[in-house]
């Protein structure tokens, strides 16, 4: 028995509260929020935060602040639809300290100009980051013909703006990966946050 332990047992020792588990934002667009066309409510069974929380083992806790078709530009400006205000003033009342950005995707679909995504990410970058958070940049996986340009992007602009950047578009996408023309499925998805979980619970352990 240690000496500590027994001079609470003579004396009696408030417990010791637990740490805090680092809380964590996670954004983008239905790739984050784990929706695919004709699943029930739209939703698949484990969608990727949950996943992500169950994969963390308690190191953190990250929450779900996506939305089916935000694009940078809607984060931006807290658009119609999106669950925060304008990004600046959400990234000062957000009490955690990371935050996890998945767009690309959407913006892609709907056409976004490399040259507007790139500016657009990196403001809410440097928003982020003037609110004292840690942003984290995470690139798309090979989903659809010409994707991986937008992952090309978001690598660069990560490594040009020194943040963190998870790598995802090196996951294999099998013919029965994707039950519509976009989205994964519950395995595919699975694999994607598998690495996006592994990844940030070693930046968030500070390793």
């Amino acid at each position: 028995m240690s000496l500590r332990s027994i001079i609470c047992r003579l004396f009696g020792c408030k417990k010791r509260a637990a740490p805090a588990k680092p809380l964590v934002g996670i954004y983008g667009d239905s790739l984050t929020a784990g929706t695919q066309e004709g699943a029930p409510a739209h939703l698949i069974a484990v969608p990727p935060v949950r996943r992500i929380n169950e994969l963390s083992r308690g190191g953190f806790y990250a929450v779900n602040l996506a939305r089916p078709g935000a694009t940078a530009a809607l984060a931006l400006d807290g658009g119609y639809g999106m669950p925060f205000g304008r990004w600046a003033d959400h990234m000062r009342e957000f009490p955690g300290e990371w935050v996890v950005l998945r767009f690309g995707g959407a913006d892609y679909v709907l056409g976004t100009p490399g040259d507007t995504l790139r500016p657009q990410v990196a403001a809410m970058v440097e928003q982020a980051r003037a609110a004292g958070k840690r942003p984290v940049l995470v690139g798309v996986p090979n989903l659809l013909p010409g994707i991986l340009g937008v992952d090309d992007l978001l690598r660069t602009l990560a490594a040009d703006m020194a943040v963190p950047f998870i790598e995802v578009s090196h996951i294999p996408v099998g013919a029965s990966d994707k039950p519509d023309s976009i989205h994964p499925g519950q395995a595919l998805s699975d694999r994607i946050v598998a690495e996006i979980a592994q990844q940030l619970g070693g930046l968030v352990r500070g390793e």
